[in-house]
């Protein structure tokens, strides 16, 4: 997340250095609190571990979400789900090679994401929303 603000003020410098126009810096400022809303959407109350995530779904039915940064399927659902989706698992198979793993034996060798562990063990790869939301109401 740091990355992402460093890019931000990065860009709003260079667009006020090389353009001096007030459109210029309009863009840099929208580009800027995209980037600050994106990574607060992404910001998760840990950094799971695949096993983690594995063992609050036996323990506590947490559903768990295998998701990778730059993915627009997975930044859509995190953004519908808003802060219901805290109480969901986020595992970030770019950090966990044993989560990517896991992620290719459940679709056939891809690393296709979002790819949902639902309380029963049963596994959703791009899920519907409702398949979610269904969960979090039990």
């Amino acid at each position: 997340m740091v990355g992402l603000s460093a890019l931000a003020a990065v860009v709003a410098v260079f667009s006020f250095v090389v353009a001096h126009s007030p459109l210029a810096v309009l863009v840099a400022v929208l580009v800027t609190v995209g980037l600050l809303i994106s990574a607060w959407l992404w910001r998760t109350e840990d950094g799971v571990s695949h096993w983690e995530a594995q063992e609050r779904n036996v323990r506590d039915g947490r559903v768990i979400v295998y998701w990778r940064p730059g993915c627009p399927y997975c930044y859509r659902l995190r953004l519908t789900l808003g802060q219901r989706g805290r109480a969901l698992s986020w595992v970030d198979i770019w950090a966990d090679d044993e989560a990517a793993a896991f992620v290719r034996d459940l679709n056939a060798g891809s690393e296709t994401v979002p790819t949902v562990i639902l309380r029963d063990g049963s596994a959703l790869t791009n899920p519907p929303m409702h398949a979610i939301t269904a969960q979090l109401t039990h």
